[in-house]
């Protein structure tokens, strides 16, 4: 049963995580046109995020996989 509701809150986490990586992409879109410093750095700060987001889902995928949750 505990279980369960562990791959079940995985599958939720990744579930998150995908969200915020369109919505941090969805910015970074917003912000290509844009030639001020404070959209570069904007533009930096997402494609980072992404990058970290991106990363933590690919471990949460493998312990779905591997069954270590």
């Amino acid at each position: 049963m505990k279980r369960r509701i562990r791959k079940k809150k995985i599958k939720q986490k990744i579930a998150y995580i995908d969200s915020l990586i369109s919505r941090k992409k969805q910015k970074s879109k917003e912000h290509t046109k844009d030639i001020s410093l404070k959209s570069s750095a904007i533009r930096i700060a997402s494609v980072l995020s992404v990058l970290g987001l991106s990363f933590h889902k690919a471990i949460l995928v493998k312990q779905l996989k591997r069954g270590n949750y």
